[in-house]
């Protein structure tokens, strides 16, 4: 978080001293880039303090790998015939992972992460209301371990599918914004909802990547792996993809 912070800092007053050493730049579009910026590196300096102030604080829920740590605890509980109890609140934070990264994925991978969820909420729930024997335990752990592997595989692969949608053409968003602004429209008729349905599309798209970065470092089991330098990798990226978006929807809305 503060590699990230310093970095968009840093991005905005690049930008901003472009901006005003730019002969071309227009200026009422200076003026509206420049409230922007500033709005930004204020959020920025926000999310510094925050980080400031909580770093004796450790979080549990964001070191690498704690996706493919819950899974190991749960299955091995299984496994252990450990009572329900002990992985019950790791079993939740794996749905709730899982159930993230349906939300952004297609229709079909949707359906497929849906239905082992149901699977596995299904399961837990035969554990809590009915008291098992020793002959229907092992049958019982067995399906709910199986449930959470299937699960698991179905997370992953909607992953990689999301991989190669957003990866395929990653600045598709974009040209379609630029090509919507560069059409012989007659300015008079131009209007800021032109573009909110591209807009609404890179949000999308947006939301996509942060998903994929944040599931990647969730399953990064290699301490020596710079996963931060991941999560920056991905802030460039966005950043671009955001900046690139503002500045054409605020000349669109300029020229009219």
């Amino acid at each position: 978080m503060l590699y990230v912070c310093l970095s968009q800092i840093r991005k905005c007053l690049l930008i901003y001293e472009t901006a005003i050493t730019d002969l071309n730049t227009v200026l009422n579009f200076e003026k509206i880039l420049s409230k922007y910026l500033i709005k930004r590196i204020q959020k920025c300096f926000y999310k510094l303090e925050d980080y400031l102030e909580m770093l004796d604080l450790t979080d549990v829920d964001e070191h690498p790998g704690i996706f493919i740590d819950r899974m190991n605890i749960v299955l091995n509980g299984l496994n252990n015939r450990n009572s329900l109890s002990l992985i019950k609140p790791n079993i939740d934070k794996i749905l709730f992972q899982a159930i993230t990264i349906a939300k952004v994925s297609d229709e079909m991978d949707n359906l497929e992460i849906t239905s082992s969820c149901k699977h596995v909420i299904k399961a837990v729930q035969y554990f809590e209301k009915i008291d098992i024997n020793e002959t229907d335990s092992f049958f019982q752990f067995d399906y709910l371990s199986s449930s959470l592997s299937i699960l698991e595989r179905r997370t992953n692969t909607a992953v990689l599918n999301l991989i190669l949608k957003i990866f395929n053409d990653p600045f598709f968003t974009i040209k379609k914004l630029i090509r919507k602004c560069g059409n012989s429209t007659d300015i008079q008729s131009r209007n800021s909802s032109d573009l909110s349905i591209l807009v609404s599309d890179l949000d999308k798209s947006t939301d996509l990547l942060i998903q994929i970065g944040l599931f990647s470092v969730a399953c990064c089991k290699n301490d020596e792996c710079e996963y931060e330098d991941i999560l920056i990798s991905y802030d460039n990226y966005l950043f671009k993809k955001f900046t690139i978006s503002c500045a054409i929807e605020l000349e669109f809305c300029f020229l009219n």
